[in-house]
């Protein structure tokens, strides 16, 4: 008899227990709160569950908090917020982008300046390319003026071989020719001499004889001045070594003596 009283006395507690805790189950359900998001006290964690009846647990059970509408409304403000949020971002980056993109004036000028910079930069493109043609030219041209240069003594030591033989061996043919072998040595020479001339055309060599003309210091290296009778002053008068040029340039100037005006008579220098 006194265990069967126990029992009920227990079931009594518990069964008002959980009638205690009804209205603040209702609360957190009022409120939107899931009963999870409670800290209870350890004595209460499972009281719901201790009750002997299916009543009671069914009863708890049906008296979960209804948190779907208050999620969904949250859900919905969330969703309009970030719209918001959107267009806010959109207009601040349309603004941005309306900042950065130049005006039509501003975009023809930038153009001009772009159109300017490209014709400069062209004209100097085209100045170095004919600056680097004319100098490959040049150096095409005068490539072998030092090698020439050096073989310039030579032409003149045949050169001076050919006027040493006298003028009627050059001249007379056969038996009429006073000495047939040294005219056989000076057609020797004279060909060798012909054959050097000709190798130097082929690279814009070319023997100059200024004898007669004007002198010209850019092109003529005075050796001496003298009178020379029926010469004009100022011409050249006599021919030491012959010149050579190279195209347009001066590969060695000639060596010349210069006519020399006559002196006055004495009686002509007092008069004046």
């Amino acid at each position: 008899t006194g265990g069967a009283s126990c029992d009920l006395r227990t079931q009594l507690s518990t069964h008002a227990q959980m009638i205690a805790l009804r209205p603040l189950r209702t609360l957190v359900a009022a409120a939107g709160m899931s009963r999870t998001s409670l800290v209870a006290p350890v004595w209460m964690r499972g009281v719901r569950w201790m009750g002997t009846s299916d009543e009671d647990k069914t009863e708890i059970k049906d008296e979960k908090p209804d948190t779907a509408a208050p999620d969904g409304e949250a859900g919905s403000a969330a969703e309009g917020a970030a719209e918001a949020a959107k267009e806010v971002h959109e207009e601040v980056i349309d603004g941005e982008v309306a900042e950065d993109v130049p005006a039509e004036d501003e975009r023809d000028t930038k153009i001009k300046e772009l159109e300017e910079r490209v014709l400069r930069l062209y004209a100097e493109m085209e100045n170095v390319r004919w600056r680097s043609e004319q100098e490959s030219e040049r150096t095409r041209k005068f490539a072998v003026a030092d090698f020439a240069k050096n073989l310039l003594d030579v032409a003149d030591n045949l050169e001076r071989a050919l006027e040493s033989v006298p003028e009627d061996v050059k001249t007379k043919e056969g038996d009429d020719n006073p000495n047939p072998q040294l005219r056989v040595f000076f057609d020797g020479v004279k060909m060798t001499d012909d054959a050097m001339m000709n190798a130097f055309q082929k690279y814009g060599v070319t023997r100059v004889d200024p004898m007669g003309d004007a002198f010209d210091p850019n092109i003529h290296r005075a050796m001496f001045e003298a009178p020379i009778p029926d010469a004009k002053p100022g011409t050249v008068g006599a021919v030491l070594k012959k010149g050579y040029m190279i195209h347009d340039r001066v590969l060695r100037p000639a060596e010349v003596g210069v006519v020399k005006a006559p002196p006055k008579p004495d009686g002509a220098a007092k008069e004046e």
